[in-house]
């Protein structure tokens, strides 16, 4: 999980003749429960309130009374919109803090806001004439506050030490149960800004391709790496383009040897030893395991995921003759093999945690199993993806995660958080429960709301414990393999990152990522793309490199190294804004320049 934070700081209560600094002492308590505990689902709406803010003469404040906010005490809060006489509608942003919001217009209710509400937007219609907005809100434990913009035509009106504030000794339930109530003017407790990182995706371009990975079933070697593009002081290599019969790549590990053991769609492994004089040399691996998804070494072992086995094998060299002479298929998974058995990882209780796309049928004898949350209109059962793990002999298996598309990759960051990119589905494009490519951060007991075929949760559900949000939406794509780049000699502000492939558009992702809470939020770039580039698997070599290879679907294969061969920097983390900046003109420059060489466009300007 990401670092544990101080306990949020709460603003002491003040009265009348107090001289505490309201704002600088809720500017800390605000800041620093927004990025505890607020949920990160507050993001997007902040944006968008913040992105209005700035082109307000002022910006929102909380506001609340002088008095105690941290238990269940009520205010009313009010102010009066400018006077006019062709106002249509007035739109309302309104962000509640620890609080239980009622809106009324003119004294008649007319929204509700819950507490721990995402921020939300509303359209009031006023009258002519001078309108009268006022709030009833009721405190949870707190800091309690409300923020608050309007727009009025092209006028602003943001909560201010301007509006009235009432406390109240009990709620009420009409706005015409304040007759009597004396008002004061409202207490600021701080601006309202934005505290946490939004989400940053990726878009497509010009020179991106959907299918350009069909161009490899024609080519007789792979892509040259000086046909590649990547972010910039990188160099990428291209070390052995994979000739006939030699098969069509899908995993990658490191053997202890630093050794390369490649599995391909076919039966069988390729064993790649890099030599010191640069040439590398490939063996085959007579071993009868037919496409293999997944491969790890642990407990001097080599474990491979067959998918057309529909097991989980265990190889071991036990004459130590550098060959395996035990296999063992430690369990099978039953079900079909178009989104199948998956990758593998070592978890760091020293487990095997494996992925399952939502073709295959989750084990029965498994000792723990996720519940069962139920379609949004049906309690019917329908396949899913899931993660499972077991210790080193494949003896007890536990379902710790389910509820995916078909994720192919996994991985685990410093921090012991485990992360993994799932599929959309093609046919749902357009549609409102459409769910796009994501990073997910995997939360144990979570389901992730996939059903198939069209029986998902659909992303607009609302976020609840066993239902957890995506962490990051990418957009339409074809996910494969997932890698941290913890322990590379990358420059530091890539050395947290996670790396994700896109197969069907040829290219390596770079996510960012910050704690928010008890999650993440992160922002993505485009660290490397060519056409045809097929990517299936990345790891990352004893030497701090980066290694992926190419193939799928019976498409030419290769495998290739990327090196940092810039000036080395001290940045630690790269900031979205960052990230959105960096290199996005060179890599959109570079795309339009490889549209035009291989486009075969005779109409090019020269």
């Amino acid at each position: 999980m990401p670092p544990i934070m101080d306990p949020p700081v709460e603003a002491e209560p003040a009265n009348a003749s107090s001289t505490c600094n309201h704002e600088s002492v809720f500017q800390t308590a605000m800041e620093t429960t927004m990025k505890l505990l607020l949920p990160c689902v507050w993001t997007s709406t902040l944006l968008l309130l913040s992105a209005s803010i700035t082109q307000a003469a002022d910006a929102p404040r909380w506001i609340w009374g002088d008095g105690q906010r941290d238990g269940e005490n009520c205010v009313a809060l009010q102010t009066t919109l400018p006077a006019s006489e062709d106002a249509q509608k007035v739109t309302l942003w309104l962000a509640n803090a620890y609080c239980d919001c009622e809106i009324f217009l003119n004294g008649r209710s007319v929204s509700r806001i819950r507490p721990f509400h995402p921020p939300a937007s509303l359209v009031l219609k006023p009258r002519q004439g001078e309108n009268k907005l006022g709030f009833v809100c009721r405190g949870v434990a707190g800091p309690s506050a409300l923020a608050a913009r309007l727009e009025v035509n092209k006028t602003s009106v943001v909560s201010d030490t301007s509006w009235q504030v009432s406390e109240l000794t009990r709620p009420i339930g009409q706005w015409g149960d304040l007759a009597d109530a004396t008002w004061a003017r409202a207490t600021s407790w701080g601006l309202l800004s934005e505290r946490t990182w939004r989400s940053v995706g990726v878009t497509t371009h010009v020179a991106d391709d959907y299918t350009q990975w069909k161009r490899a079933l024609e080519q007789t070697g792979s892509t040259e790496a000086d046909q590649l593009w990547t972010q910039p002081g990188f160099q990428v290599e291209r070390l052995y383009s994979a000739g006939e019969g030699e098969g069509s790549w899908i995993s990658l590990a490191e053997d202890p040897q630093g050794r390369w053991v490649i599995g391909h769609e076919d039966e069988g492994l390729v064993r790649i030893t890099l030599q010191k004089n640069g040439t590398p040399q490939l063996e085959p691996v007579n071993v009868p395991v037919s496409e293999c998804r997944g491969l790890v070494f642990a407990h001097d072992s080599l474990y491979a995921m067959a998918n057309k086995n529909l097991s989980l094998f265990r190889l071991q060299d036990t004459n130590h003759d550098d060959q395996f002479d035990k296999i063992e298929a430690l369990k099978k998974f039953n079900g079909g093999t178009g989104h199948g058995r998956n990758q593998l990882t070592l978890g760091p209780d020293g487990k095997l945690y494996a992925i399952f796309g939502d073709s295959v049928d989750q084990p029965v004898d498994a000792k723990y199993l996720p519940p069962v949350v139920p379609n949004p209109d049906q309690v019917q059962k329908t396949h899913n993806g899931f993660v499972a793990r077991s210790d080193a002999q494949g003896e007890n298996w536990e379902v710790v995660v389910r509820g995916l598309r078909n994720p192919y990759g996994l991985d685990f960051n410093a921090a012991g958080d485990l992360f993994t990119y799932d599929a959309d589905a093609e046919y749902d494009m357009g549609s409102s429960w459409y769910r796009p490519t994501r990073v997910l951060h995997l939360l144990p007991g979570g389901d992730y709301g996939w059903r198939r075929v069209t029986k998902q949760w659909p992303p607009y559900n609302p976020d609840t414990a066993s239902i957890p949000q995506p962490t990051l939406d990418i957009g339409r794509g074809s996910p494969t393999a997932v890698e941290f780049a913890t322990g590379n000699n990358f420059p530091a502000a890539y050395r947290d990152t996670l790396f994700v492939l896109d197969w069907s558009y040829g290219r390596i992702l770079a996510v960012h990522w910050q704690p928010c809470g008890s999650s993440y939020v992160g922002a993505t770039e485009v660290f490397l793309r060519g056409s045809p580039l097929n990517v299936t698997d990345v790891e990352f070599g004893r030497d701090g490199a980066m290694y992926f290879v190419t193939g799928g679907r019976q498409t030419q294969s290769g495998l290739y190294r990327v090196r940092y061969v810039g000036e080395q920097n001290s940045a630690s983390q790269r900031s979205p804004q960052q990230v959105e900046a960096a290199a996005a003109q060179p890599e959109e420059s570079q795309g339009l320049q490889q549209a035009w060489e291989h486009g075969g466009y005779d109409d090019r300007p020269t």
